[in-house]
Order: structure tokens, then C-alpha cells, then sequence
């Protein structure tokens, strides 16, 4: 094949040439390894943010949650405290434990 192509024959010479300076061959593994683990930094940043951004939207729906109960307690302690005044008005003790 490479002999049918000119450019990719160059090519082939030329990877052949640099791959046996043994100090080239390093530069290129170091290289490769380099952009390997700065593709391994990314990848797990990007997982991280979705994580944490998973995390914010639960967080989120917690709070709301919380809210929603609050207001419900809020509502029964006003019921609790308008009955507490219907019986004292009807002269009721009210019964401390």
C-alpha cells in the first residue's frame, strides 16, 4: 500500500526514522501519556460536576420538601392555638400533662 502512495510511504519512513531515536520514541510516549491523563482529568471532572449538580437539583427538591412541611405545621399550630381559644371561651380547662 505504502508503495502506492508516495506521501503515506514518506510517512511510513519517517515514523520508522523517529521511532528508533530512542529519545524521540520517549518524548512520544511521554506525550501520549500526557494527553491521556489530562483526558482522565476531564472525564472525571465532568463526572464530578454531574454529580454535584445531581446532588444540588436533590438538594434542592429536600428544601422545598421542608418548606411544604413547615407550612403544614405552621397551619396546625394556628389550629391548635384557635381550638385552644374556642375551649377556653367555653370555659373548658384545658388539661396539662
Amino acid at each position: 500500500m505504502a508503495e502506492n502512495h508516495k506521501a503515506l510511504a514518506e510517512a511510513t519512513d519517517t515514523i520508522y526514522t523517529l521511532s528508533r531515536d530512542e529519545k524521540i520514541r520517549m518524548q512520544c510516549e511521554a506525550r501520549e501519556d500526557y494527553y491521556r491523563r489530562v483526558g482522565w482529568k476531564d472525564d472525571k471532572i465532568k463526572e464530578l460536576t454531574a454529580a454535584l449538580q445531581q446532588q444540588a437539583v436533590t438538594l434542592q427538591q429536600q428544601t422545598s420538601m421542608l418548606d411544604q412541611k413547615d407550612t403544614i405545621i405552621n397551619q396546625q399550630a394556628a389550629l391548635i392555638q384557635q381550638l385552644q381559644q374556642k375551649l377556653a371561651a367555653a370555659g373548658i380547662a384545658e388539661e396539662q400533662a
